[in-house]
């Protein structure tokens, strides 16, 4: 029975996100955010044309909605990481809190699309490192170490919260990178930096948009841009933004879905009874 009511929830967001989707009337839209601009060709247009691209981007966001099942799961072309719509229903639409897995998900894309950035896994604080690549460290500029607690958005706002984040870098990160350094160029000396730097945090109009924004801090910073350190961002762009996340997530290639995965499976069958009976 506790099955039946997951489904059952799971069912009533879908549609409560659906709603979201087609309600609000996104050509009137003028804010143009960062996050994922550039993905979803929005980066060269003016707040006048705007609309009419977020309006296009809600219409495919709904259809591939409307045509997967929540098993369905869509997986970066790199490998590295999945996540279902059952994972994103009701945890990025609207004014709900994202999860570790959107979170996590969004991170790697954007870290394997700018190609010189390294994405650890966002539980790797709690479930420990994973094994060096095998690739040099040399060969990469960023290493982006996103840190989930309790105090959700706190951190980012006060400093108070700074030794406990800096505990965390000093046992994950720090700890990682000299591995990964020993690994792969075990001939040179391991530089340290002595002092860390602080950025300040955007302001979120809301109480749940904090998982919204460290995404878009993420992108924003690794692209050489700080503007967002300072601003106090609007109702409307965290909006887009939401959208914005929502649509790459969506229009990754690998899907797998139910038919599909029936479809491999049928396949898989056939060739392991070719081999069996070598027809």
């Amino acid at each position: 029975m506790n099955e039946f009511y997951n489904v059952c929830v799971k069912c009533e967001a879908w549609f409560d996100d659906m709603t979201w989707l087609l309600s609000i009337k996104w050509v009137n839209m003028l804010d143009t955010p960062e996050l994922f601009d550039e993905e979803t060709d929005s980066d060269q247009l003016l707040p006048s044309e705007a609309g009419a691209k977020y309006e296009e981007l809600a219409k495919d966001t709904t259809n591939i909605l409307r045509g997967t099942c929540l098993a369905s799961e869509f997986r970066l072309t790199s490998g590295e990481c999945s996540i279902k719509v059952d994972n994103m229903v009701g945890s990025l639409a609207r004014d709900r809190m994202l999860n570790d897995l959107i979170i996590d998900f969004c991170i790697r894309y954007i870290c394997s699309t700018l190609g010189d950035c390294y994405a650890m896994s966002s539980f790797a604080p709690t479930m420990g490192w994973p094994n060096p690549p095998k690739t040099r460290i040399s060969t990469f500029h960023y290493q982006e170490q996103p840190c989930i607690t309790p105090y959700y958005y706190n951190p980012l706002c006060g400093k108070d919260y700074r030794p406990t984040m800096e505990v965390i870098y000093l046992t994950t990160v720090a700890t990682f990178f000299r591995d990964w350094h020993d690994k792969t160029v075990p001939n040179m000396d391991f530089s340290v930096e002595a002092n860390g730097v602080w950025l300040d945090a955007p302001k979120q109009p809301d109480g749940t948009s904090c998982g919204v924004l460290c995404i878009a801090q993420t992108y924003a910073m690794l692209k050489y841009n700080f503007r967002l350190t300072s601003v106090a961002t609007t109702g409307g762009e965290i909006s887009i933004t939401r959208l914005r996340i929502m649509w790459v997530i969506l229009m990754q290639l690998d899907v797998t879905t139910a038919s599909n995965k029936r479809a491999k499976a049928v396949e898989a069958t056939g060739l392991k009874l070719f081999k069996a009976f070598k027809i």
